[in-house]
Parts: structure tokens; sequence; C-alpha cells
């Protein structure tokens, strides 16, 4: 980072850097007793990063294993019946410029099952009024890219954005919106169950990419619990995925903090003793 290697990098298809362009670069090594003590500081703030995810993991677990089981006096329905499925825009590399939205697209779903910030991508193509997130709606990937199919058919809650003021789904998502008389958080935890994700895997289609064909969400068949039983699940995974957005949302300035930190400490500009007071302003 204090190099600045990024500028140095060759104008071709694959960046690079040649040995010749690298070599004689001239740069100042802090005494060990220093390394030792930055090494200190920014394996602290990634050891809390750790931490708040697995909480975070730990949390949205919890909420997945407490959805309710069927009971006799749930109605089997299909899904049709009880959502409002909408496809995400289609977009030009053009597109992703800089701007006030962003596409949540398929690096929005993480392997772990979880919403993955880093997602996003910043875009300033068109979009109907409908294909904008809303906060905490839910989103399923239609499509997959890994070989063991980690991702297909998943479903995610989309939080609000503190970086963007508009969220707008990618053509590899569907946005899935309860009707009336369907709890939204009864909803996410329905599609989270295993059972869905199993009826997307088994009607995905493809080699290298998989894709759900139209209609696949909409043709699952579930028992649909009553509005009480939904109201209290609700009651129970609601702070927990807030839990998970206020630790995501801590992670974030850490990570910042220790991105910012890094070059100040190793090039001496700032002194440990003031980063650390930094930190603890932030902790």
């Amino acid at each position: 980072m204090n190099l600045g290697l990024g500028r140095l990098s060759r104008d071709s298809a694959v960046p690079g850097l040649r040995r010749d362009e690298y070599s004689g670069l001239v740069t100042t090594i802090p005494n060990i007793a220093v390394q030792k003590a930055v090494a200190g500081i920014l394996g602290a703030l990634d050891e809390k990063i750790g931490a708040n995810n697995r909480l975070a993991k730990s949390a949205i677990e919890y909420a997945d294993m407490s959805f309710p089981q069927h009971s006799p006096k749930s109605t089997l329905r299909s899904l049709d019946e009880i959502v409002v499925t909408i496809k995400g825009v289609s977009y030009r590399s053009a597109d992703l410029e800089a701007g006030t939205a962003a596409l949540v697209t398929l690096k929005s779903f993480s392997r772990d099952g979880r919403y993955a910030v880093g997602g996003l991508k910043s875009y300033v193509g068109p979009f109907r009024a409908e294909q904008v997130i809303l906060a905490d709606e839910i989103v399923v990937a239609q499509t997959d890219l890994t070989q063991a199919a980690d991702v297909v058919g998943r479903a995610v809650r989309v939080p609000r954005s503190t970086r963007y003021e508009i969220l707008v789904a990618s053509l590899d998502l569907a946005i899935v919106r309860p009707r009336p008389g369907v709890d939204s958080t009864y909803l996410l935890g329905l599609l989270r169950h295993r059972s869905f994700r199993e009826h997307c895997r088994a009607r995905a289609s493809g080699t290298t990419v998989l894709h759900l064909r139209k209609g696949v969400i909409e043709t699952f068949d579930t028992n649909i619990a009553s509005l009480s039983t939904q109201k209290r699940y609700a009651a129970l995974a609601k702070p927990l995925y807030q839990l998970e957005d206020n630790l995501a949302a801590e992670n974030q300035t850490l990570a910042e903090l220790r991105d910012t930190l890094l070059p100040e400490l190793m090039s001496g500009r700032l002194r440990v003793k003031d980063a650390e007071k930094k930190i603890e302003e932030v902790v």
C-alpha cells in the first residue's frame, strides 16, 4: 500500500508488473518492535471482525433452526398464491459506473447463506420502479456459478445500504414479495428452509452455469402456518436479523479503519499509541 504498486501496472488484458519496474523501489521499514506493535493492532481488528462474523452466522442459523414445523392446521398452498416475484434488470458493463444506485448481484450471496454487502455494484443504467429493492426485502438467486450449486435457490434479506440511495435487483435475482396476509419475516424463513432450496436445485439446468426456469419459485408447494404462528416466529427472528445488520455495519467500520491505519502506521506518520486511541473510539 505504501509503495503504490498499482500505478506501475502495465496496460494490458491482464494487468501485471515487470521485475525491473519494482526492483529499484525504495521504502522504509520500521524496527521490529514497531512491526510487532503494528501487527498486534491490525490483528486485534481482524480478530474482532472474525468474532462478529461468527456471532452473526450463529444468530442467523438460530433463526433458521427456529422456523416453525408444519402443524395439522397448516394449509398446503403453492407459493404463487402468497407471493409476487419480480425479475431483476438486465444490464451492460457500461452501466456499472459510480453513482447513487447499486445492483444487488450474485456476489451478494455468501456461501454460508448470508447477505454479503460487498456484492453491490455501482449502477447508472435504467430500471423499473418494481425492480428497486426496499429495505429488508427478500431476493432469491436464480443463477449459480459455483460447481456445488451453493447459491442457486438461496434467499437473503437485503438491509438498507449506508452507501447507496437505491438498490436494484440484477438479472440473476428475483425479488420475492409477500401478498397480504403473509408476514415478510416468516416468508424469509420459509424461503431459507432446505425444502425450498432442494426444490430449486432439483429444477436448475445448465452445465457451467446453473439457471432456474421461469416459474420454478412460484411452483413450490408448502404448508403455510397460521398468521398467529407467523407473527410468533417473526418476533423471535427479527431481533436476530437486526443483530446481523449491526454486526455487519460494525465490521465495515472496522475494516475501513484497518485499511486506513495500515499505511499510516507503516510509514511512521501515525504512532502506535495514537492508533490505539482511534480504535478505542470505534470499538
